[in-house]
């Protein structure tokens, strides 16, 4: 009992220990320095993109909720409907403009915090892998795209990484819920967890992980079961756009199958597949680079560095399936280095949680 006692002890003085190296190695004015230029690198690449505006396809999450009935992508609207509601398409636009900037921001802080995780332990590689990140066109891009859900959607998959990477299974179960309502997209990107959780399942996944990482999908189910196409049509009379715009997000936002939307999706590939090659050779090559910078840093890391650096190309790839259903070629594929990045902190076993 006694050495039981004294061994916990220890433990509790190398975690402390380990913790104040971890304070001491933040205030390096090497790590501060790589961080700083981080932050101004991508805060340059984000003003690329800015404007004060809503995308006019991002109009409408701001218009619609649940008043009507329950309906796919109607909880952004549900819950700032007490502060939209009765205003002008002109206030609507400036809250939702301002509410984008301050969550791109946010997620600028984590990004930069999650990087300091790990230059602590290496900071010419890791510096490098960020690098790449912030020069990419992932920044300009959610920049650009003022009124679409992708920031909410990019926040969630954050913590939800965060939450994986310390065994917070109920707090990711609950992301994994809420995502899909705010919107569909989401489940592609979950693609990256499912791909996270599966580098576990050597050593055997606990119930409460299982539960967490099929979450989504439940979702999913609520929404195909219950979504109402009538109550989407009470909804989209009260947005502010033409009657040939509303036909349009009534029959393909709301009302297109999955079988149609992917049949949709093989035709336009046919028909544009030069510029298909073209852009992906384009929006992936940070992506790639990442790859790299990665194999180089984790290939003496020990033996189980391949299976990382196959779950790493992996998570970071798979939520490029979206295009599978939905075309908006850049957009999604610079959401990869987005994806690898957080796929690079949650495999690094040198990084500080």
């Amino acid at each position: 009992m006694q050495n039981s006692v004294s061994i916990q002890a220890f433990k509790s003085l190398d975690r402390y220990r380990s913790d104040i190296r971890s304070k001491i190695a933040l205030l390096s004015p090497v790590l501060l320095i790589a961080l700083a230029i981080l932050a101004a690198v991508g805060a340059l690449s984000y003003s690329r993109g800015f404007w004060l505006g809503m995308q006019g396809w991002g109009v409408f999450n701001w218009y619609v909720d649940y008043g009507s009935g329950f309906i796919k992508r109607g909880l952004i609207g549900t819950i700032t409907s007490p502060f939209l509601s009765g205003h002008t398409p002109a206030f609507v636009e400036t809250f939702v403009s301002t509410q984008h900037l301050v969550l791109c921001s946010l997620l600028g802080i984590g990004l930069i915090w999650m990087a300091s995780r790990t230059l602590i332990v290496d900071v010419r590689s890791a510096f490098l892998v960020w690098l790449c990140f912030a020069t990419s066109q992932f920044l300009p891009t959610l920049a650009y795209n003022s009124g679409y859900l992708d920031i909410h959607l990019f926040i969630l998959l954050f913590l939800a990484t965060i939450m994986w990477k310390n065994g917070k299974f109920l707090a990711l179960g609950i992301i994994g819920l809420v995502g899909p309502l705010l919107h569909e997209m989401f489940v592609f990107l979950w693609l990256q967890i499912l791909v996270l959780s599966l580098t576990r399942a050597r050593h055997g996944l606990k119930p409460f992980e299982i539960i967490a990482v099929l979450a989504p999908f439940a979702s999913v189910l609520l929404i195909i079961s219950f979504h109402s196409q009538n109550a989407v049509a009470l909804e989209l009379a009260e947005v502010p756009v033409d009657a040939e715009m509303r036909a349009v997000l009534f029959r393909q936002q709301f009302g297109q199958t999955t079988v149609a939307a992917i049949a949709q999706m093989i035709k336009m590939f046919r028909e544009d597949a030069v510029n298909v090659i073209s852009a992906t050779s384009y929006f992936l090559l940070p992506t790639f680079a990442i790859f790299v910078l990665s194999w180089q840093r984790w290939r003496a890391s020990g033996p189980d560095w391949p299976w990382r650096f196959v779950a790493l190309t992996l998570a970071t790839l798979s939520p490029v399936l979206v295009l599978l259903v939905a075309w908006d070629l850049s957009r999604f594929l610079v959401m990869t280095t987005f994806c690898g990045v957080l796929a690079f902190w949650a495999l690094d076993k040198g990084n500080k949680t």
